[in-house]
């Protein structure tokens, strides 16, 4: 994962056409399609913003990105924001992506004064034995650390953490998150499972595995970056920072 804020705007004519266009979208209960820019940038338009002030939400598609513009048409203030999904950065890696974004704030003619790294998710994937069980009496952590435990079947691994030691009865422990965003978190999960539970099948193509053994067990580690760990800890903000670090 990546999330940039950039200082800059884009000028008032596609400003309008994508307010145009998110009434279209509430009206119609659909997301509408637009070519925004000099370079016609396609992108659907959806009904609602997003919190932090941003009036209009695009997307890109599902190689693409989430695009959100605040209203306001002043390159001085920080009017951007973008967040890459994880499909784009396994298929075309960091660089690519930043040049793409760049190129991509051009052709929509959007003014950019300056970037702002507000988010990095850093995953490494694992080919486990089918044997292979997390154990949270393994998972070695800061004892100031938050550490949240996510149990299979009754508990929803997203939003129903349990933070008892002692393993349910008839359940496995299936994710481990160690910290708390918007600092540094660490999150171990069974990423085969997710995968399928989440119908994003592309993941197999990735790893180069068939979906249909149930033996290949990809178990992924997931670095979380966040405002307050980039900011606060480090003083990282442009792209010269982060890749320097």
């Amino acid at each position: 994962g990546l999330d940039i804020a950039f200082q800059g705007a884009l000028p008032r004519e596609p400003l309008d056409l994508l307010d145009t266009a998110k009434k279209q979208a509430a009206e119609q209960r659909d997301p509408q399609l637009c070519a925004i820019g000099p370079g016609k940038v396609k992108a659907h338009v959806l009904s609602h913003g997003m919190k932090g002030g941003y009036a209009f939400v695009l997307n890109t598609g599902p190689l693409g990105e989430i695009w959100s513009f605040m209203d306001n048409s002043d390159p001085r203030n920080w009017n951007v924001s973008v967040s890459v999904s994880a499909t784009a950065l396994a298929t075309k890696g960091y660089h690519a992506i930043k040049r793409h974004l760049l190129e991509r704030l051009a052709a929509m003619g959007c003014i950019v004064v300056a970037e702002s790294i507000r988010r990095v998710d850093f995953a490494m994937d694992f080919l486990m034995p089918e044997s292979f069980e997390l154990k949270l009496d393994q998972v070695v952590a800061h004892s100031h650390a938050k550490l949240a435990p996510y149990w299979s079947e009754k508990a929803n691994p997203e939003t129903s953490p349990e933070s008892t030691t002692n393993k349910p009865s008839g359940r496995k422990l299936e994710t481990v998150t160690v910290g708390k965003m918007p600092g540094r978190q660490v999150t171990l999960y069974n990423k085969r499972k997710a995968a399928i539970e989440q119908k994003k099948l592309f993941w197999f193509k990735i790893w180069g595995i068939p979906q249909s053994d149930p033996t290949a067990n990809i178990w992924r580690v997931e670095l979380r970056a966040g405002k307050a760990e980039l900011k606060k800890r480090w003083q990282l903000s442009s792209f010269a920072d982060f890749e320097a670090s």
